[in-house]
């Protein structure tokens, strides 16, 4: 991978990151992603991405991966897809200066 793309990718990744666990609550119901993407679409430099739908597609990848690292996780029972961090994920928005729920 050459730098140029390591860096592209760098610069929508830790804004996104940041977005995501500031407008994730701590508890139930949560955000569904509908909604996540609506708030975070008000947060990150749309200059970053090509198109509007790239946002939603960069913030699912982001999404995926913050549920991987068990900064979030999925509500159960919820009738919709709704996320809400874990008590990892509160502490990285604290740390990270990302804490906004």
């Amino acid at each position: 991978m050459t730098a140029d793309i390591q860096s592209n990718r760098e610069k929508r990744y830790w804004p996104m990151r940041a977005a995501i666990l500031r407008a994730v609550p701590d508890e139930a119901p949560g955000i569904s992603f509908e909604q996540l993407v609506d708030q975070i679409t008000l947060m990150v430099d749309g200059s970053l991405f090509q198109a509007p739908r790239t946002i939603d597609w960069y913030a699912r990848l982001v999404q995926l991966d913050l549920e991987a690292r068990e900064l979030l996780h999925r509500v159960e029972g919820a009738t919709e897809l709704h996320f809400v961090r874990t008590e990892a994920g509160a502490t990285e928005a604290r740390r990270t200066g990302a804490e906004g729920s």
